[in-house]
């Protein structure tokens, strides 16, 4: 036989091999791959809204944190004077640092909580 027939025959099988095996690879290819570009466009998506929500509260939640952190600092330092205590015959607006302190702590976590909400 010629040389040039048998590779025509070589190449003519090889392309048909080629095309069965494509055309039914093909769909399960696609569909993995289709899926797998919804789950990484869906997960930026997140991400990218999480850095948003974080970054349009990060000033007000840093201040706040820092707040609570220095008045943490000062219970500390101070818990033997008793600021922090409370009585029932006690006026509560005389107990600035309680209610100061009461507002610190949850002006910190109302911010966690609008952050955790967007």
């Amino acid at each position: 036989m010629d040389p040039k027939i048998t590779a025509a025959i070589i190449a003519a099988f090889v392309s048909i091999f080629t095309l069965l095996i494509t055309s039914l690879i093909k769909p399960f290819w696609e569909k993995h791959f289709h899926k797998f570009k919804l789950k990484s466009v869906h997960d930026f998506e997140q991400r990218k809204q999480i850095k948003e929500a974080i970054s349009k509260n990060k000033t007000m939640l840093l201040n706040s944190a820092e707040s609570l952190n220095h008045r943490l600092w000062n219970f500390s330092k101070n818990s033997d004077k008793k600021w922090h205590s409370f009585n029932e015959n006690d006026n509560l607006e005389d107990k600035y640092y309680l209610v100061s302190f009461c507002y610190r702590f949850l002006a910190f976590f109302a911010w966690c909580r609008i952050i955790e909400k967007t």
